[in-house]
């Protein structure tokens, strides 16, 4: 006589599922947001990205130029 596994479904909550639906929300809202930028808004950010990178990319030269002693 083979008795056949019965499935059982708990009734389990979890601590962290309210948690993780307003991570979800919140990321979707993120997303939607991102999406509804403008050109301009999309230029400013690049143009002020670009700035910091030339700055920090000057930066980083000098360090190489004073750590190997290398004059100009």
């Amino acid at each position: 006589m083979q008795r056949q596994a019965e499935s059982k479904t708990t009734n389990v909550v979890s601590l962290f599922s309210r948690k993780d639906a307003e991570a979800m929300e919140k990321k979707e809202t993120e997303a939607s947001e991102e999406c509804s930028t403008s050109f301009f808004d999309a230029m400013r950010k690049n143009t002020e990205n670009e700035e910091r990178l030339r700055k920090e990319r000057l930066k980083a030269n000098q360090s190489v130029l004073k750590s190997y002693r290398i004059k100009n």
